[in-house]
């Protein structure tokens, strides 16, 4: 991937986690990582510097982003389609998720 490209990624990826503070009313990328259960509040900031980005964890991050936070993959990826997706509907399992009864049969 062309450091151009990584570049514009980046870019989208921060106006991203700006949207999301300023939306969920969210002050800090500490307590966005909270609203994730995600361990490493710093890491969030360090996904936005090109010193520390890896391809795998970058796209694996905004997928965790996409279930948490509606946020449209494609958007930060490739710049395509609006910044947000919309709003899952409650109790509907996304992809790759059971459902509420298929967990309580496990």
């Amino acid at each position: 991937m062309e450091k151009e490209q990584v570049t514009r990624q980046l870019a989208r990826y921060k106006e991203t986690i700006r949207a999301i503070k300023k939306r969920d009313g969210l002050g800090s990328v500490r307590l966005l990582a909270e609203r994730m259960n995600y361990s490493r509040g710093e890491t969030i900031s360090e996904y936005g510097s090109i010193r520390h980005y890896k391809p795998e964890k970058f796209r694996d991050f905004v997928e965790l982003l996409s279930r948490v936070f509606d946020v449209n993959p494609d958007y930060i990826l490739n710049g395509k389609g609006p910044m947000f997706l919309a709003k899952t509907a409650r109790g509907t399992a996304l992809p790759g998720e059971m459902s509420a009864r298929e967990l309580s049969e496990k």
